[in-house]
């Protein structure tokens, strides 16, 4: 049964800060098998120049394309065109997340939750992860 999965590399999104773009950087990718499997290949490929990613967040689907994932993403997300940038060498579905997305998705689950208050935290890694997992599945 295959697995999407979103990691991140710290230096990346350091780097990626550095550049301009920004410094929520993440790899969404689909394995078929375990996706913390997959994360070590990451790093011992040194994918996108960074040999430090960390699987965030993984969840088990019937079936799905990593094609498919990144359209429905690139819809809400931008992609990062490896072309642009040398230190990715060509590496595929990172994107750029907007917090201000991840932070509206929050407040949405929360007010469909039934709970008055207001949405005060800054959203984590982890939000990030449920939330780019949620868009490419919906």
């Amino acid at each position: 049964m295959p697995n999407i999965y979103v990691a991140r590399s710290a230096s990346l999104q350091e780097w990626s800060a550095d550049v301009g773009l920004t410094d929520h950087v993440y790899k969404v990718g689909v394995a078929d098998g375990g996706a913390e499997a997959a994360v070590t290949a990451l790093s011992a490929e040194s994918f996108a120049g960074a040999t430090d990613w960390k699987l965030l967040k993984e969840e088990a689907v019937e079936t799905v394309d990593m094609n498919g994932v990144a359209e429905k993403l690139a819809r809400k997300e931008k992609a990062i065109d490896p072309t642009m940038y040398p230190r990715l060498k060509g590496a595929m579905h990172l994107f750029k997340v907007k917090m201000s997305n991840v932070q509206t998705r929050l407040l949405v689950n929360q007010m469909m939750a039934g709970q008055e208050e207001k949405l005060t935290k800054k959203p984590k890694a982890a939000d990030v992860a449920e939330y780019l997992i949620r868009t490419a599945l919906d």
